[in-house]
């Protein structure tokens, strides 16, 4: 089988299609507000920087999986691979 290289480069990556129901909406709600994306490379707000998502921020409490809760969003998920405004480094 081929894999594309793009799913070597970012395995981690969680697609829309594979969201799940109570995945945090972009675009919606506080989702808008926050700039919220499920792949942060792909943000192109002004304060996003590479590196820089949901896996590696204080609000994400999903540790290893590829969607988890945050503190910023209640009562849904979001995206392991994730950016939104509200990113702030892990102490670490």
């Amino acid at each position: 089988a081929t894999v594309g290289l793009a799913a070597l480069v970012r395995p981690s990556v969680a697609r829309a299609e594979d969201a799940p129901e109570n995945a945090v909406k972009p675009g919606e709600g506080n989702a808008a507000t926050f700039a919220y994306v499920h792949d942060g490379s792909t943000s192109t707000h002004a304060l996003y920087q590479a590196g820089r998502d949901c896996s590696n921020c204080i609000q994400y409490k999903g540790g290893d999986a590829a969607w988890g809760e945050c503190a910023i969003f209640p009562n849904a998920v979001v995206a392991k691979a994730g950016w939104c405004l509200a990113w702030a480094a892990k102490p670490g």
